[in-house]
């Protein structure tokens, strides 16, 4: 319309059409929040600040409310509402984000600290259960060498009369 020069009926078919986005916009939000649906908090307040100033702005088009500075300029100040707001929830997000990192690192350093802990005691264990299986042999080392120095002097001995024999 506004190519073929009907200026008029192509700005009354944007503010209608704006305006039912708009409404579009906050059901959508009212749903999403009735579902369940959290970030939908954020969305409907953020967002609906630029809804309710676009809204204000296409009613005082048509008449319906009067030509003020905040009916005349709501949309921007509902755009500027929206990005601060939109940047607090963002900021707040980033930070519950870093809080839940935190947890899951504080969580994952725990179990592996466990872990650690378990194994050490089970290395423990096994070096303690070496050390006396080494110990055990060292003993049976010195048994073995002990029969065999009584050995050698049984077999440098005769074993009746005890005396050297012709190996000595």
């Amino acid at each position: 319309a506004a190519l073929l020069g009907l200026w008029q009926p192509a700005m009354d078919t944007l503010a209608v059409t704006a305006f039912a986005v708009c409404v579009l916009f906050l059901a959508a939000g009212v749903r999403a929040l009735a579902a369940g649906f959290r970030p939908a908090r954020v969305f409907l307040f953020a967002c609906g600040a630029l809804m309710a100033g676009t809204m204000a702005y296409v009613l005082a088009y048509f008449g319906l409310l009067p030509d003020v500075f905040l009916t005349r300029y709501g949309a921007q100040i509902g755009s500027a509402l929206e990005m601060v707001l939109l940047a607090f929830a963002l900021g707040s997000r980033i930070r519950a984000l870093k809080d839940e990192q935190r947890l899951a690192e504080g969580s994952y350093l725990s179990r592996l600290e466990a872990e650690v802990h378990e194994r050490t005691a089970s290395l423990a264990a096994e070096k303690a259960r070496a050390d006396e299986a080494r110990t055990e042999a060292e003993r049976a080392n010195l048994a073995l060498v002990e029969a065999n120095r009584l050995l050698e002097q049984l077999s440098l001995a005769d074993d009746l009369t005890g005396l050297a024999n012709r190996r000595r």
